[in-house]
């Protein structure tokens, strides 16, 4: 399990969004198996016409890697449709009937399996629906050529049930993974908007809901992605950049107190001194003690 939380941070990914076609919607799967899984076919299959109907089928889920052509999916009950790229792993239920076609060279690699299952809402083994992995190499493929090559030898090796579920394992690790990223990723590029409108306008009065107003989410959510990324309060990162200026204004360019605090919106050299000393953990008088000036030399 740690190779595969590796391989799952060193892999860049894209957990793949549907393309919404008439309501057609994928999402993920959180089944809790009551049986050991039962392998009806591991094979790897090519055709230049891809297009197969798949009646509804209870308990049967399939894992396919789409090695070339993509695949179109009809959901022949509500009529979406979803186009899926290719390398990417698809993860089927065969709950509802559905029609699988391609225009162009298809090929895919295919684990069909019977199960009893039931969904949960916890506590469940959580599959994507869909799992693209762009243009980067899918670490599910080695895995499912493993078990197809098994297969293939012996339908009945004891070794093929227990790489199918090292298979969903590790399908459900990285999609999991890949959904921790995102949202981290999305977080991240939040603050980073947060700390550049702060820098931008530090000269003004800032409070959290001009700078969450800017971002159009909730001050609220803004504070939490302060605390959880930067380890600060929004109000305590402005007063440290705010003092960084004024430690920089005054070693650098000469100004006191007044003109530093000015600078960065702040007219109260008193409130300044005592700001400055909390953050830094000494006052502006010591700090000027520390600048080493050179002597003039003779002329």
């Amino acid at each position: 399990m740690q190779r595969t939380l590796a391989i799952a941070k060193e892999i860049c990914y894209i957990v793949y969004k549907e393309m919404q076609e008439r309501g057609a919607e994928m999402g993920e799967f959180q089944l809790y198996f009551h049986s050991m899984p039962r392998i009806h076919l591991a094979h790897r299959f090519g055709t230049h016409r891809y297009d197969m109907h798949f009646p509804a089928m209870a308990e049967r889920v399939e894992i396919t890697c789409i090695l070339q052509g993509g695949c179109r999916i009809l959901f022949e009950d509500t009529g979406g449709r979803v186009s899926v790229p290719g390398n990417s792993v698809i993860c089927t239920l065969f709950e509802h009937p559905r029609h699988h076609f391609c225009q162009e060279y298809h090929e895919h690699i295919t684990v069909a399996f019977g199960a009893e299952y039931s969904h949960v809402q916890s506590g469940g083994l959580i599959l994507p629906e869909v799992l693209s992995f762009g243009e980067e190499e899918n670490p599910i493929l080695p895995l499912m050529e493993q078990l197809v090559m098994q297969y293939t030898m012996d339908s009945h090796a004891p070794q093929n049930p227990g790489l199918l579920w090292e298979i969903l394992g590790k399908l459900s690790v990285l999609y999991l993974t890949g959904q921790q990223r995102e949202q981290t990723m999305g977080q991240m590029w939040y603050v980073k908007k947060a700390q550049a409108f702060i820098a931008a306008n530090i000269a003004m009065p800032l409070r959290v809901t001009d700078v969450a107003a800017h971002l159009h989410i909730s001050p609220g959510y803004l504070s939490h992605l302060f605390t959880e990324i930067v380890g600060q309060t929004v109000v305590e990162y402005i007063n440290t950049v705010r003092i960084r200026q004024i430690e920089e204004l005054v070693l650098n360019a000469g100004l006191d107190v007044r003109q530093a605090g000015m600078q960065v919106g702040m007219n109260d050299p008193n409130y300044v001194s005592r700001l400055f000393r909390k953050v830094r953990g000494y006052s502006i008088s010591e700090l000027r003690k520390t600048i080493i000036r050179k002597p003039d030399l003779p002329e």
